[in-house]
This record gives structure tokens, sequence and C-alpha cells, in this order.
């Protein structure tokens, strides 16, 4: 962004940055993408912001691959799939905001495999600070 965030911005991100955390918590071979996905639309719900996109999707030869993590996908999520999850959160006469990750799903869970730090500014991109 340029410039000020708008009004409203600092509640956008906090939904995106609540919800790929959720996303991390959840993400584990034997869970269906479906699943996933609802765990991750249900925080930006409860944050009043929707996601009209992909909550993420599978990566590798391509960039955009099976499979996607949306409502009803009945994928099931195994161990070494790579993924790219990437929750939005959109309002009308705001803008929005989505924070991305990529993930090497483990036999335990997940490994963050592109943990560059999310930030709002230049400044606090280079400190660590959110």
């Amino acid at each position: 962004m340029v410039g000020d965030p708008p009004a409203g911005f600092s509640k956008l991100y906090r939904a995106s940055t609540e919800a790929l955390q959720t996303a991390i918590e959840y993400l584990r071979p034997g869970i269906s993408a479906g699943d996933l996905d609802r765990a991750v639309r249900t925080v930006l719900e409860r944050h009043g912001v929707h996601d009209p996109i992909h909550v993420g999707h599978g990566i590798g030869t391509g960039a955009h691959e099976w499979p996607r993590i949306v409502p009803g996908e009945p994928a099931v999520i195994r161990e070494g799939m790579v993924v790219m999850l990437e929750p939005g959160a959109y309002a009308a006469g705001v803008g929005g905001v989505r924070l991305e990750w990529m993930f090497l799903v483990t036999a335990t869970g997940n490994e963050v495999l592109s943990g560059f730090p999310h930030a709002t500014s230049p400044t606090a991109a280079g400190t660590g600070q959110h």
C-alpha cells in the first residue's frame, strides 16, 4: 500500500493474521481441504469480514494445483503435500488484506516453508515487528 491505510485496514489485517494462524494449527494429514477451509473462514466470519476467493491451494510444478482449499472440498490432506495458504479478509469501502505462506504437510502437522514476516510497513518488516 502507498500512504496511510484506510480506516478499517487494521481490522482486516488482524482477521487475516488470525486466520493464517488458525490454518497453521489445523493443517495436518488426514483432514479434508473443506474442513481446513471451514476453520479458516470461521475466524474471518467472527471478525465480520469475508474471503470471496479460495483460502489456499496445492503448489508444485504449477502455481495453483490440486487440492483447492475451498468450501466443501473432500480432498484429504496428505503427508508430503505442499500447500499455499492465503486467507484474505475483505470489506467494502476498505479493500482487502491477503497474507500468504507456503507449507509442507508433515507426518505430525506442517512446516512453514516461507515464514517471512508480514508487516504493515517497510520499517516493521525489517525489524520483525508486525
